[in-house]
């Protein structure tokens, strides 16, 4: 968050979380390929963004498959 708002002005409890959030992954590497183009900066915020956006995936997928498991019990009339 140190790019969008100075890391002096937050609370200590977001000075402390602002290195970890898909924010700063994704504003440090928007900086390195505009201002160093440095490939170890682009490449590291891009891994962290997709291993982050697969996550998101497979627990998206799980959800709506659990969800339509149980909607189809329900259209059958079965109980949990």
């Amino acid at each position: 968050m140190g790019v969008v708002i100075p890391e002096e002005l937050l609370p200590g409890l977001y000075q402390s979380l602002s290195g970890v959030t898909p924010l700063a992954w994704f504003a440090d590497g928007l900086l390195a390929v505009v201002s160093s183009g440095e490939p170890s900066r682009i490449t590291g915020s891009l891994a962290a963004l997709l291993v982050l956006s697969g996550i998101a995936l497979a627990l998206s997928a799980w959800a709506v498959a659990t969800r339509r498991v149980v909607a189809k019990r329900e259209l059958m009339g079965l109980k949990n």
